[in-house]
């Protein structure tokens, strides 16, 4: 996972992956890790979504591991229109959820490892 987070890191410092902000002045954060999981953090855009997407395409492909697609789903705050959430469904590859979130347009992904299959599942991914 220390990997992931340096492809992270790295496509923020190049401006591809825009983190989030808990406020105005407050400090910038992209991911967090625990203990079997990953929490993903990115403006809500198409830009951070192809960045996402292409970053753990790497993560995977370096890794060896898997992101289980059936357990993925986004969820879309109140301010995202109905065209733009398609459209990073399809760019995520994710099934769109029915909750909504904050009014934040932010994209928070939670990934977990599958003990089953020695892969990673992508639960949820929050616009």
């Amino acid at each position: 996972m220390e990997m992931l987070g340096f492809l992270i890191l790295g496509k923020c410092e190049d401006k591809l992956w825009d983190p989030v902000r808990a406020s105005r002045n407050g400090p910038a954060f992209s991911h967090l890790f625990f203990t079997d999981d990953l929490v993903l953090f990115a403006r809500a855009d198409r830009k951070n979504c192809y960045n996402i997407k292409e970053t753990l395409d790497t993560f995977c492909e370096l890794s060896r591991l898997k992101i289980s697609l059936a357990k993925s789903k986004v969820y879309f705050s109140l301010n995202v229109n109905e065209e733009s959430k398609e459209e990073m469904c399809e760019v995520l590859g994710f099934e769109r959820s029915l909750q909504m979130v904050s009014k934040s347009p932010s994209i928070i992904a939670r990934v977990m490892p599958n003990s089953i299959a020695n892969s990673y599942s992508l639960l949820d991914v929050y616009n």
